[in-house]
């Protein structure tokens, strides 16, 4: 059975009207394939495999297969400006060498400032289970402190957004609140991703933020504009934005996209598939993802049921995989390993499972001996105890969908 049927149905992806843009073009294309293959999920997203593949989802708002090559790196400039009352104030302009510049000097004055590290991404209209969550490293420095590099003030009391602009028309924005919190979740400027410099003209670099981007962590990925052209500090406090000012649902014109979407806690599993056909006691290692913000993940659980007793589940506790080593090393890294070795590093500092970044998990399990439909189906606990749900429920603001991940086994001979 096709994904598509599947969601007919409403085992899974029963909130499946909330795509962005549904009609329109959006980073969800991929939800309406099935996940024909199942797989182990690599630490890293690799950038070389398709996402139903568990390669690294591509954010688009023109086009699954748009990259910008029509940005010249002789004539991009990145505009950083000030505005009060709708006045520039103050503008800077930076081709690629000046800003890179601005960002080896913000390193060299504040050593350690300069920072690998992991990070997931999940677009705001992923379905349960679905492909576009995506793991990797980045290399940046905070973006408040390169506004300081630049002589910016934000101290100011008037100032309260800042607002983005990228090369194929998309932008966002975030409360200036936010670009100032606390130094363990700061707003990135970032210059490589996965030891590669993103203003490289090559597939990997050309599709994650080509030439330069922001990473927001503990948010989902609308809040991660790259391909950057213009970054400006306002008085302004308007919700601007390309999805942020879209209608979730055509159904309902007045619900709109969150303006802060935070990631939440998730999972999926990615072997079995749905409606895969195993034989009767056939021992079979489930492998999956699970994920949170700022609240890692503590537990995931793995139930099973016949297809018509979904109350009557039976669960048991995964186990949690442990921190990457240097065998998770993409072999797109380009960096003679040393981006790749800083982020691992900066994870082993951290708790495991760490905050913004996926754990993998597996757990063994025999199928039942005798045929039938049965139900798998995944859920996180992150250590403040909160739970997925089992149901989608109905935000004032669609801000990203974590209900439980339930697929359908078909055990025959």
């Amino acid at each position: 059975m096709k994904r598509r049927e599947f969601i007919k149905i409403g085992i899974a992806g029963s909130m499946y009207y909330l795509i962005p843009g549904l009609g329109l073009t959006s980073c969800t294309k991929s939800i309406y394939d099935p996940l024909d293959t199942p797989f182990e999920p690599d630490f890293f997203s690799p950038v070389d495999l398709d996402e139903a593949e568990g390669g690294f989802y591509v954010e688009y708002i023109r086009g699954k297969n748009y990259r910008p090559t029509d940005l010249s790196l002789d004539t991009w400039r990145l505009t950083v400006a000030e505005e009060h009352a709708s006045l520039r104030t103050r503008e800077m302009n930076f081709n690629l060498d000046e800003i890179l510049q601005a960002v080896s000097s913000l390193a060299n004055d504040q050593p350690g400032i300069e920072r690998t590290f992991c990070n997931t991404f999940q677009c705001v209209g992923n379905t349960p289970g679905g492909h576009l969550i995506s793991n990797g490293y980045f290399t940046g420095v905070p973006l408040a402190d390169l506004f300081h590099q630049m002589g910016f003030d934000l101290s100011q009391s008037d100032l309260q957004r800042i607002y983005f602009r990228c090369h194929d028309g998309y932008s966002t924005n975030h409360k200036l609140a936010r670009v100032l919190q606390d130094e363990q979740t700061p707003i990135y400027f970032v210059t490589r991703f996965n030891g590669i410099p993103l203003s490289d003209r090559r597939d990997g670099s050309m599709k994650h933020g080509f030439p330069v981007r922001i990473v927001t962590q503990g948010m989902l990925g609308m809040k991660s504009p790259k391909a950057l052209t213009e970054i400006l500090l306002s008085d302004r406090d308007d919700i601007e934005g390309w999805w942020e000012t879209r209608p979730a649902n055509r159904a309902f014109p007045n619900r709109f996209w969150a303006d802060e979407p935070y990631l939440k806690i998730n999972s999926k599993i990615t072997s079995p598939v749905n409606y895969q056909k195993i034989k009767p006691g056939t021992d079979v290692l489930i492998h999956g993802v699970a994920m949170s913000g700022h609240v890692p993940v503590q537990k995931v659980e793995v139930g099973y049921a016949k297809a018509s007793s979904l109350e009557n589940i039976t669960w048991a506790d995964a186990r949690i995989r442990e921190k990457p080593t240097s065998s998770a090393r993409p072999i797109y890294d380009d960096s003679d390993g040393v981006d790749f070795q800083e982020a691992v590093t900066n994870l082993n500092a951290d708790v495991w499972p760490a905050p913004h970044v996926w754990c993998t998990w597996d757990l063994p399990w025999r199928t039942p001996g005798r045929e039938g439909d049965y139900l798998l189906v995944v859920r996180a606990t992150d250590a403040n105890g909160v739970m997925q749900p089992a149901h989608e429920t109905i935000a004032e603001k669609a801000d990203g969908e974590n209900a439980q991940h339930v697929l359908t086994v078909k055990v025959e001979k």
